[in-house]
């Protein structure tokens, strides 16, 4: 069981909130279980399309080919990383 200690206050106009308490309740939740499931179920589809890679098979296996061959470092990559290195 989470602990909950954090307030979350919200502000809007008296038509939302009608219509989302009409909402929750006919879904048998409070107001503030249904606010927060329904902004915890965008929230993680939005992270699944802005924090996910996909790829198809064929940039997959470009992209482990790469990771297990990488290119040798090029004179200017060699000077940012000691450029780096001095700080």
């Amino acid at each position: 069981m989470t602990i909950k200690n954090t307030r979350l206050d919200l502000r809007t106009s008296q038509v939302t909130k009608t219509l989302l308490e009409q909402v929750a309740h006919s879904l048998g939740m409070s107001l503030s279980g249904f606010l927060i499931e329904s902004a915890m179920i965008r929230a993680r589809e939005i992270m699944a399309q802005t924090h996910v890679i996909n790829l198809n098979l064929e940039e997959a296996a470009k992209f482990a080919q790469a990771l297990e061959n990488p290119p040798k470092p090029t004179l200017k990559l060699k000077a940012l990383f000691d450029k780096h290195q001095e700080k």
